[in-house]
């Protein structure tokens, strides 16, 4: 099955690239996945407002900061096993990972599967959907269950 749907100049092969090398970076080297996101990035956590923290984040110079804490909080997180669904909109994609890594703060496991909405602009992410179980979130960063 052909996958490089033609739009634009687009091919959806260089969406699904994107998203990986996003994801692969987004943990393992935070100023190469800035580089890919676009100067007016928006990420989205719908439920994100459960766990006291932010739905949107915009902006690099925000995203920065709120990843850099994140990361803090969870050294040594991947994700893990990501795959990419390209849409028939050659900007959008969905991708599914995972990730498992100890919260540092409180010693539990984070447990966690993702599934993503991507969107791409002048090749970078411009805006990002991230929808996981906020349960698993809260189980694992609350300070109140240890």
């Amino acid at each position: 099955m052909e996958t490089e749907i033609e739009d634009n100049g687009t091919r959806t092969a260089d969406i699904s690239s994107l998203v990986l090398k996003f994801l692969d970076t987004a943990t393992r080297d935070p100023a190469e996945w800035l580089n890919l996101l676009h100067d007016d990035a928006v990420l989205v956590f719908p439920y994100a407002e459960s766990a006291g923290l932010p739905v949107v984040v915009a902006g690099k110079d925000v995203i920065k900061k709120a990843t850099a804490s994140f990361l803090q909080m969870v050294p040594g997180i991947r994700f893990n096993n990501p795959v990419v669904y390209p849409t028939l909109d050659p900007h959008k994609a969905f991708a599914t990972y995972e990730a498992c890594v100890t919260v540092a703060a409180t010693g539990r496991e984070y447990e966690q599967n993702y599934i993503t909405m991507f969107t791409e602009q002048a090749g970078k992410i411009i805006e990002m959907y991230e929808y996981y179980d906020p349960v698993k979130l809260n189980a694992a960063f609350s300070e109140s269950q240890k």
